[in-house]
């Protein structure tokens, strides 16, 4: 007999996370959570299912498991008390907590955990061989925490984004200021001009900006990296505030990115204007393809080839509920049309 759905049916219900489809097509990756009330547990899983089966089976693979106690002061004897050895031992798959799967290649996959020790985040990676998914192992470790991580196997090129602090150089240069900061005995912030709080969130030091990332191959396959992360906005027109974190996206060949930005400038309290940007991965260049007296723009996508790039832009830049509407920009003649105007 069916009963009720009761807000501790909703409470405990399955939550989808981060999704990524394999660079052929054939697979999702996707984080999937769950929390029990009985035993107070938040349960995170990265998932691996099939795309050339039926969508009506579930095909899905249980690729890392990790499952915490919720509690903001759990007891001593939780079962989270661990030593770090055991972090070590060969029940790694449920010691990392997976976010942000990126696809390094068809049948190698990679996610995001944090790092406790460090405050920062790690990127591991697991390969399939003959059905089975391997053990996880380290390929880069971040000083601070990333986000929106992007992977292009053509360029080899890593992307993503971090918070770091206007005028510092390096990861390690904002890590080391955090360190400092915690070390404050008041929470007090100096303001310098209006653009001190957006909605019910108060603007940081720390701006949003990506980075990017050679990964090489290695003797046995594997990936490692090569250099150092690039800040490809530092020192560039669109050295500003980036108007969401996932707000860019890599090219078909890797080798550019396009992503939004807040227009320069004092304004940023009472003009919602952004722009596309359209930057190499080394950060040679960054140019606006759309400067203006527009709105907000978001959600730049490539075409297969690459030469085209569509997006939306609200015409006020007064209005934050303001019709979006739909642009290409052709990239070789540096010319823009406007599609479907009339739509509502």
């Amino acid at each position: 007999m069916a009963r009720p759905f009761t807000p501790e049916d909703l409470v405990q219900t399955n939550r989808l996370g981060d999704t990524a489809v394999s660079p052929g097509s054939t697979a999702v990756a996707y984080i999937q959570s769950q929390y029990s009330i009985d035993s107070k547990r938040q349960t995170t899983k990265l998932k691996v299912r099939s795309l050339n089966d039926n969508i009506f089976n579930d095909n899905s693979i249980e690729v890392v498991i990790h499952s915490a106690d919720a509690r903001v002061n759990p007891p001593k004897d939780s079962a989270d008390e661990k030593s770090e050895s055991d972090a070590e031992s060969d029940n790694l798959k449920k010691k990392l907590k997976p976010s942000q799967p990126v696809w390094l290649s068809d049948s190698v996959l990679g996610f995001v955990t944090p790092d406790k020790s460090s405050s920062g985040s790690t990127l591991y990676a697991v390969s399939q061989r003959k059905g089975r998914w391997s053990k996880p192992h380290p390929l880069v470790s971040m000083p601070v925490p990333i986000s929106s991580v992007q992977f292009s196997p053509e360029s080899g090129i890593l992307a993503f984004t971090a918070d770091v602090y206007n005028g510092t150089s390096t990861l390690e240069e904002t890590a080391d200021i955090d360190r400092q900061e915690q070390e404050r005995a008041d929470t007090a912030q100096v303001y310098e001009d209006l653009w001190v709080r957006h909605w019910d969130t108060f603007t940081s030091p720390k701006l949003p900006q990506i980075h990017t990332l050679k990964l090489v191959s290695t003797s046995d396959n594997s990936l490692k990296p090569k250099g150092q992360p690039r800040n490809i906005i530092k020192d560039t027109e669109a050295d500003g505030r980036l108007e969401a974190s996932d707000s860019f996206v890599l090219s078909p060949n890797g080798l550019q990115i396009a992503f939004v930005a807040k227009k320069p400038g004092k304004d940023y309290a009472w003009k919602t204007t952004s722009y596309v940007y359209l930057a190499d991965v080394d950060g040679s260049a960054a140019v606006p393809i759309n400067p203006g007296k527009g709105g907000a723009s978001s959600s730049p996508a490539f075409n297969q080839d690459g030469t085209k790039i569509a997006y939306v832009q609200m015409a006020d830049p007064t209005y934050e509920a303001d019709r979006n509407q739909i642009k290409i920009y052709d990239i070789s003649a540096k010319s823009t049309v406007n599609v479907a105007a009339d739509w509502d």
